[in-house]
């Protein structure tokens, strides 16, 4: 399904069926967002562990050079080290927290996508101003053969709502919650969802 037929899908699906569309966007943008503010969270306890560490170090290099075990030469060469990979850790700390908060700030807005699928419910034909409203970027990778024949994936991710792959709104009344959500009950690409559907 090319971009323009997914956004097109898209739109229809989330008129046709809110309270599904509502549920799976929540759900594939809750699960991402958890798993990028896991990971930067670790990354920052750990760059904070390692900016604590240096003055220990520090404190380490300046004893054995006032016991005489290291030269003055040497204290300086480690210490100006030290001193500038301190300070772009301290970079990188900054940049981290911004992104952690930028992260909670940033959590999925449904509704915001619902007003705007609803601006263009009676569009028939993409235009470059649409897909600009409703795409955030696109990520097209490099090109596979497998068995003789060449592949592509591309991902698109929305607005306000990220990445996600909702049923073709077409075929939906007449799919299966198993055929949708590949398995019984739960939320479309979820096995770990709750399956109270």
């Amino acid at each position: 399904m090319g971009t323009g037929s997914r956004i097109l899908n898209i739109i229809e699906f989330s008129k046709k069926y809110k309270d599904e569309f509502t549920k799976i966007i929540t759900n594939e943008n809750y699960k991402q967002t958890e798993l990028k503010q896991r990971m930067n969270q670790e990354k920052l306890r750990e760059f904070i562990k390692r900016d604590q560490n240096f003055d220990s170090i520090c404190e380490k290099f300046y004893e054995d050079k006032v016991m005489g075990i290291l030269s003055e030469q040497r204290f300086l060469k480690h210490s100006a080290k030290f001193e500038d990979e301190q300070l772009e850790l301290r970079k990188k700390i900054k940049h981290l927290k911004e992104i952690v908060v930028q992260e909670k700030a940033n959590e999925m807005n449904s509704n915001n996508f619902l007003k705007l699928t609803k601006k263009y419910e009676n569009m028939t034909k993409l235009n470059f101003e649409i897909l600009h409203e409703f795409i955030d970027k696109i990520i097209v990778h490099h090109r596979e053969i497998i068995n003789e024949t060449r592949y592509q994936k591309i991902e698109v991710y929305y607005r306000f709502i990220g990445k996600i792959e909702t049923p073709d709104a077409e075929k939906f009344d007449t799919l299966t919650t198993k055929e949708i959500f590949g398995k019984q009950g739960g939320y479309f690409g979820n096995e770990n969802a709750k399956k109270d559907f």
